[in-house]
């Protein structure tokens, strides 16, 4: 699954660089690990050592680092996302009822939530000044029974959303931070296995790593 290779990359690098560093061979500080993650990121892709379906992230990785530099920082990338997949479940497959304790937890922290409107294209839902949850009537009914994959669509706190997320084993996916089908809200994506292609967002309890 394409979560586990993930995973293993992150976990691998991580490793790679704590050897590293007890031998001596890299410093410890940003500018050095950032070097060392570029170089092992570019190794990795060359000599093919991970799932192909981790390449792209590679692949970008890889471009951050010659962009960015030091402030790609991503020795806390590598420890932010193995933190945030090593403390979930490889077997969750997320149910209807995961999705009625999620709302009722956001509701329990004042949120707005919309699950009886029929997602259109600009539609408006006014949320009156609070954090707001929207989630189309016809994929609210049949929530992980047919589809793979949840959209929801956010406005106000997105860190509180993804916190109550992953407090419940769940994350978050994000497709837009703003502009979406309902306006002002923020579109995200649930999976049924929490392995949607693409790198979950960071719970706040994991921001420091």
């Amino acid at each position: 699954m394409f979560k586990q290779h993930l995973l293993a990359v992150v976990s691998q690098g991580l490793i790679d660089l704590e050897q590293a560093q007890s031998k001596g061979k890299v410093p410890k500080n940003k500018l050095s690990e950032s070097h060392f993650f570029s170089v092992w990121v570019g190794q990795a892709l060359k000599q093919k050592r991970f799932d192909i379906s981790v390449v792209e992230i590679l692949k970008a990785w890889q471009q951050q680092a010659r962009t960015q530099g030091a402030a790609a920082n991503l020795r806390q990338v590598f420890s932010q996302l193995s933190r945030t997949y090593a403390g979930l479940s490889d077997e969750v497959k997320l149910t209807l009822d995961d999705v009625d304790a999620l709302l009722a937890m956001l509701t329990g922290l004042e949120w707005q939530v919309t699950c009886d409107l029929l997602v259109s294209k600009k539609m408006s839902v006014s949320s009156h000044g609070v954090s707001s949850l929207v989630i189309s009537s016809d994929i609210y009914e049949q929530a992980f029974n047919k589809k793979s994959q949840l959209r929801c669509y956010v406005r106000g706190q997105q860190q509180q959303f993804i916190d109550s997320c992953y407090e419940l084993g769940i994350l978050v996916f994000k497709v837009t931070d703003y502009k979406s089908a309902v306006k002002f809200h923020g579109e995200f994506i649930l999976d049924i296995a929490n392995n949607h292609h693409q790198l979950a967002q960071i719970p706040s309890r994991f921001h420091a790593t």
